[in-house]
């Protein structure tokens, strides 16, 4: 389900339900079935200035600087990056810097990068949509756009100075 420019919704029991709260309690859904599925741990830090997934400790760790909504949608694109890095097959995960020099100034990372952070995007929406989870597209879409553009100016910079 797609949500957009809705303003309350009602839940089971009648009572009004604000989108404020309806993000809480999506974010919470999508966090317990990350942990339920994907055996991935959710932590929502109120101090982090941005959103990642950290592999090493099988945890997707969400800055709490946003709004719910936001929160949603940067926990779906860390739940990208989880099912994407524990994909299986030859062509399923990517293959960020293991063939070539991970030099961060050369093209070949940058485009690298650029592809994994859009195939995050791309598979958390999926997920979202697979799971039928209520979440925002024309949000989802325009902080998928604006964080790959931060990459592209970021990677630009480094590769051509």
């Amino acid at each position: 389900m797609y949500l957009r420019s809705i303003l309350v919704y009602n839940n089971q029991k009648g009572y009004g339900m604000t989108l404020k709260n309806h993000y809480e309690t999506s974010f919470n859904k999508i966090a317990q079935e990350a942990q339920d599925e994907l055996g991935v741990k959710v932590i929502l830090n109120k101090k982090a200035e941005e959103s990642f997934w950290l592999p090493s400790a099988n945890a997707i760790v969400i800055s709490g600087k946003t709004n719910w909504k936001r929160r949603v949608n940067f926990l779906l694109h860390e739940i990208g990056h989880v099912i994407n890095d524990n994909a299986k097959g030859p062509v399923a995960k990517s293959v960020v810097m293991e063939n070539y020099n991970s030099s961060s100034r050369s093209k070949m990372h940058f485009v690298s990068v650029v592809n994994e952070e859009l195939r995050a995007w791309n598979t958390g929406k999926e997920f979202a949509i697979k799971n039928k989870h209520g979440f925002d597209i024309v949000s989802y879409n325009k902080d998928t756009t604006n964080c790959l553009m931060s990459y592209v100016k970021y990677g630009l910079q480094n590769v051509y100075g």
